[in-house]
């Protein structure tokens, strides 16, 4: 997120989505013309809403939401770099990606605790990407998309780095159901004998 820039050709804003490309002279983690060269698409959401309920799901837009953030920084704005500093002695300045990492948690923090929920772990950046592919993965959307989606030039990536919770989860559920059902066939049949008592009535009667 670091590399993004509001520099032409690299973002471009179409009616019904966001077009991106990171800042060609970012070193990406990864750096293969795969990785720096994916366009990073961000369509409308709800964009022409009917009612209430669309209404409200169209304050997630990210294109909305985009082009006010924008209309906000201008001003301020000394580079190119996508997200800047909004206050302080740095204002208008770009980040760092130690300064998004922290935003995008405190962002989850807010929306958890104006849900009136409470948070299992404490949340970081990085696990976002996971649990988002993994939930598109769960909602049957093909493994190809997901790749394009993350820029993972290989499938592998994402099942062996991405999806362990999934695939551990499923474990879980198999193993809980098995233990659940044996409990219950149990349970359900009180004052059942052993077998030394059945043994030992046998041998009484005889």
């Amino acid at each position: 997120m670091q590399a993004l820039t509001t520099a032409e050709p690299y973002m471009q804003i179409h009616k019904d989505k966001v077009a991106l490309r990171t800042n060609p002279h970012f070193l990406p983690k990864v750096a293969t013309s795969f990785h720096v060269n994916q366009t990073i698409y961000l369509p409308a959401f709800f964009q022409h809403p009917k009612d209430n309920a669309e209404r409200m799901l169209h304050t997630l837009d990210v294109r909305r939401a985009l082009i006010y953030y924008l209309s906000q920084t201008n001003g301020i704005r000394k580079g190119n770099q996508l997200f800047v500093a909004f206050a302080g002695a740095t204002k208008g300045s770009p980040v760092t990606k130690a300064t998004i990492a922290r935003w995008i948690a405190r962002t989850i923090e807010l929306c958890y605790s104006k849900a009136g929920k409470e948070l299992v772990e404490r949340p970081k950046a990085h696990s976002t990407r996971k649990k988002g592919a993994t939930i598109a993965f769960q909602a049957n959307l093909p493994l190809s998309d997901i790749c394009l989606a993350a820029t993972w030039s290989s499938t592998h990536t994402f099942m062996k780095h991405y999806c362990v919770d999934f695939h551990f989860n499923k474990e879980a559920q198999v193993g809980q159901k098995v233990l659940g059902h044996l409990f219950a066939s149990t349970t359900s049949q009180p004052n059942r004998p052993s077998a030394s008592e059945t043994a030992t009535k046998s041998m009484h009667s005889m």
